[in-house]
């Protein structure tokens, strides 16, 4: 697993990819990952590597149980990535499991912060 995640040339995610893979293994960790990964300033361009490693997690996280606080951090996470897609067919086919993820957040949370940063991420 470890040599697959080298291939992403993402030097933001570089530091966590032994928590991504940890988080792959034990999904009970995903709201600790998504936690970690929210504190991060992502810069560099966002490609299809990267998002197959990231769209996993993420969708997880906009799933998880009755806990808005990851709900809204998967959000942003999804918002500032999407900023920086240079190439939108990178991200084409992720869309199909990301979108009904964000919708339903946005739907289905109280919380009108959480709304307001799922509606800018979709």
């Amino acid at each position: 697993m470890t040599a697959c995640m080298q291939c992403v040339n993402n030097k933001d995610l570089e530091q966590f990819i032994p928590m991504l893979i940890d988080t792959m293994q034990n999904p009970i960790k995903v709201p600790d990952c998504v936690h970690k990964l929210a504190a991060t300033t992502f810069v560099q361009a966002v490609e299809a590597p990267t998002l197959s490693i990231m769209v996993p997690l993420l969708v997880r996280g906009l799933r998880h149980d009755n806990t808005t606080a990851i709900k809204r951090k998967a959000s942003v996470i999804i918002e500032n990535m999407a900023k920086l897609v240079d190439n939108p067919l990178d991200a084409v086919p992720f869309l199909p499991n990301l979108l009904p993820g964000l919708e339903k957040v946005a739907n289905e949370v109280a919380e009108p912060e959480c709304r307001s940063v799922d509606a800018r991420a979709a």
